[in-house]
């Protein structure tokens, strides 16, 4: 199955008088699991559908520059995690 670009999206979205992110997110809705997604499950189809387009035609600069900022977000909630394992020891 071949899934409708970015683009296409926004020309809906446009053609419909919608912002892009709301057609992004419904479409993040057909794309799941067929469940109703929670309003922090709607980015990753949004995001899956961004880059599907669009990482092909990042350089790798760009590419690393994404990498580095998910490795900073997996860093950061690792010590969340931890900070918040202290906490309960503690109680």
């Amino acid at each position: 199955m071949t899934l409708p670009s970015v683009s296409a999206y926004e020309k809906v979205a446009h053609a419909l008088g919608v912002h892009e992110s709301q057609m992004l997110r419904a479409a993040g809705r057909y794309l799941s699991d067929g469940h109703e997604p929670s309003d922090d499950q709607l980015l990753e189809p949004e995001l899956r559908v961004f880059f599907r387009d669009v990482w092909p035609n990042m350089s790798e600069d760009e590419r690393g520059m994404v990498r580095e900022f998910v490795g900073m977000v997996k860093s950061r909630m690792n010590r969340n995690t931890v900070s918040a394992g202290r906490k309960n020891e503690c109680t």
